[in-house]
């Protein structure tokens, strides 16, 4: 799933129909998935308005190229929250589920504005 997400392309979003092919698989997106999403966009065109990067996530290195970010940039972004894969698997969550940010900040012991200020990756 990490390569999925970090090979992630625009073009693999449908935001206006709720909806991500992720590893060829169309799925529909979630409430908190789809925000976050509309949010690192959005975030995503004022910070590098001019890149060709295809990829959804970039950063300031693959802003100017079309590589997609490296495994330690996603590793070291989701430890300097606090969270981790291994840690979610742990925890059992459920990728069926919807869960509100109070909720996977409760689970995640960590406060909500975390999850907000860190939802562009």
């Amino acid at each position: 799933m990490r390569c999925a997400i970090r090979g992630l392309t625009l073009d693999d979003l449908d935001l206006a129909n709720r909806r991500i092919a992720l590893a060829g698989r169309r799925q529909r997106l979630g409430d908190l998935s789809h925000r976050a999403l509309r949010h690192w966009l959005r975030h995503r065109r004022a910070t590098w308005p001019h890149t060709s990067n295809p990829h959804v996530l970039i950063s300031d290195k693959t802003a100017h190229g079309t590589s997609p970010i490296s495994q330690q940039f996603v590793t070291l972004r989701m430890n300097h929250t606090g969270c981790s894969v291994d840690r979610i698997r742990k925890e059992g969550w459920d990728g069926k589920r919807k869960y509100t940010v109070q909720q996977i900040a409760d689970r995640l012991g960590i406060g909500r504005a975390t999850i907000y200020r860190n939802l562009h990756v």
